[in-house]
């Protein structure tokens, strides 16, 4: 899909919301989604683990995650497929402390929560890796 990058937007929002967020230029190509441009998911030949944080500023990634678990679910997916949503994180779910974190506003709001969230999605993918 294509999108376009409008920086009336992206900095209307750095300004009044002091927030850095680019989810907005999937909503019009997301209208017009051609399902065959879809990666194959169901093609994996292997687990999967989707990790993603519900409220993602920088693309759809709870709706992007949603789609590909019932695209999976429709094609009758082999493999185990494990979903972790984190509900105080910011669009970085890795353990480290980027100053870029700030241009986010639940980490700013919520940092520890935010953190923890990072620290624990690193955890268990680590976790899941060595299990499977």
């Amino acid at each position: 899909m294509t999108a376009h990058l409008k920086y009336g937007s992206a900095i209307r929002n750095l300004i009044l919301h002091r927030q850095f967020e680019l989810s907005y230029i999937y909503e019009e190509p997301l209208k017009h989604f051609d399902e065959d441009t879809a990666i194959r998911v169901e093609n994996i030949q292997g687990n999967i683990l989707f990790i993603y944080a519900k409220e993602d500023l920088m693309w759809p990634s709870k709706e992007a995650v949603a789609y590909m678990v019932n695209r999976l679910e429709k094609h009758r997916f082999a493999f185990r497929v494990d979903v972790l949503e984190y509900e105080k994180a910011s669009h970085i779910l890795v353990p480290l402390n980027p100053p870029k974190l700030k241009m986010f506003k639940i980490e700013r709001q919520y940092p520890e929560d935010c953190r923890h969230s990072r620290e624990d999605a690193f955890r268990k993918t680590v976790k899941w890796i060595l299990d499977i």
